[in-house]
């Protein structure tokens, strides 16, 4: 028994003394390793990982090398092992120190190859990462497209009754506020990621229906608000690359940035950062001005789809007209549309049209109609389609949206949280429109 408790003693002993470890970083410290943005957390967390786990990297080893099973660029692969503190559980239970193997090519493979470094994740000696993990035995292995986040060494307090989401939430909400202008930028990404999941998670599900749900969604309304309040500082940045960012995760997260502060984005100069210039800055081409123009559209197309729920109401939001609201609230969508249809930049991209195109299918307002016949003659097919069927269903159709003015929904019934948590609701009659 007392060799057993010594031999134990001295492997915890080898894994946390650094001397017995290669420090060998994989790849040199370039944009490289800045990769894997819009990893989405929540989707990642959900279908991709067995566990999920904030770390702190304290060492590596390499072991050699191994065939690379995937592609024949490179053929051999290196393959590495890190030795990890554990700093924060997000789902499932783990030891306080583990160790994660994962492969990476060579120094010489990327050189000759930079976007090589896309298609793998690694882990450098020092840094604090988030890090998606399927179980091997007693070790762990890093996936190895988007198998980490960056996001912020300070300690964020969860409780025991969390759920993987709410705590993915508060890392980021914490990591929005970062020093790190990396770790800043993803975790404003990842906002609107984890935000739209628990909104359509919580809209498409009869579990918030049940009196015990009550209490959670009153938490999970209270945590948004907090995503909401750093999305809107971060709207007020500098950088335009995170401003521009928060603007699309605000859409995701319910969170209206103003017709205004969106129209920036669709009007911003593409010189202001190019392809290359966003792939040079960070290892990925997704924030050039171009990107994130054609990124907002489609997430508000995206967001117009999804049924929206009053958290605290623990019901799908309405129309005057009792039909579910579509987008997000306090926007006039109309008067956005109309601008940008404007822009040059949206006239010139036919993927950007069919996005706008399928906005206004979808909402059907009244208010659109001059927008949706002047899109009749498009020369992309898909656009000429949408708009035909919003005209369809917005002309003398029961589905149109009526003019309106201010606050084109029902009010929230004016009830205190006592009152919403006993509040009766028929969950049938409730999900009617799914």
């Amino acid at each position: 028994m007392r060799i057993g408790h010594i031999a134990a003693v001295l492997t915890l002993i080898c894994v946390l003394t650094p001397e017995v470890w290669t420090a060998t970083a994989p790849g040199s410290d370039d944009v490289g390793r800045l990769g894997h943005w819009q990893v989405d957390a929540a989707q990642q967390t959900a279908a991709n990982a067995d566990r999920v786990v904030k770390v702190e990297v304290l060492s590596l080893l390499e072991a050699g090398t191994v065939r690379n099973e995937v592609s024949a660029n490179p053929p051999e692969l290196r393959r590495l092992t890190a030795s990890c503190r554990v700093l924060s559980e997000i789902k499932e239970r783990c030891p306080q120190i583990i160790r994660v193997e994962f492969q990476y090519p060579a120094e010489s493979d990327i050189q000759g190859n930079p976007s090589l470094a896309q298609q793998f994740t690694s882990l450098r000696v020092g840094e604090v990462a988030l890090v998606f993990l399927k179980d091997i035995g007693m070790d762990f292995r890093l996936n190895r497209i988007d198998g980490k986040v960056r996001i912020t060494s300070s300690r964020v307090r969860h409780e025991m009754v969390d759920e993987p989401e709410e705590r993915l939430l508060s890392e980021f909400v914490a990591s929005a506020q970062d020093g790190d202008p990396m770790v800043r930028l993803q975790a404003v990404e990842e906002l609107g990621y984890v935000g739209d999941a628990i909104l359509r998670q919580m809209a498409a599900s009869e579990y918030r229906y049940s009196s015990e749900a009550a209490d959670r969604c009153i938490m999970l309304d209270k945590k948004l608000d907090a995503a909401r309040e750093v999305l809107a500082d971060a709207r007020k940045a500098t950088d335009p690359v995170v401003r521009f960012a928060a603007v699309i995760s605000s859409f995701q997260v319910d969170a209206t940035p103003g017709e205004a502060t969106s129209l920036e984005v669709l009007r911003a100069d593409p010189a202001t950062l190019s392809t290359a210039e966003s792939l040079a800055q960070y290892g990925a081409i997704g924030f050039s001005v171009q990107a994130m123009q054609a990124r907002l559209l489609d997430v508000m197309d995206a967001t117009t789809r999804r049924l929206l729920l009053d958290m605290r109401q623990r019901d799908v939001i309405r129309r005057r007209d009792g039909k579910p609201y579509r987008g997000i609230r306090d926007f006039w969508y109309p008067e956005f549309c109309a601008a940008a249809l404007a822009c040059e930049s949206v006239r010139a991209a036919g993927p950007m049209r069919r996005s706008l195109a399928n906005i206004l299918w979808v909402r059907s307002d009244v208010a659109s109609v001059p927008e949706m016949i002047a899109l009749l003659d498009d020369a992309d097919i898909l656009v000429r389609s949408a708009v035909v069927a919003g005209l369809i269903k917005t002309v003398a159709s029961p589905y149109s949206n009526p003019l309106e003015v201010h606050s084109p929904w029902m009010s929230s019934i004016d009830a205190t949280d006592v009152e919403v948590r006993d509040r009766e609701i028929d969950p049938a009659e409730a999900m009617r429109d799914y």
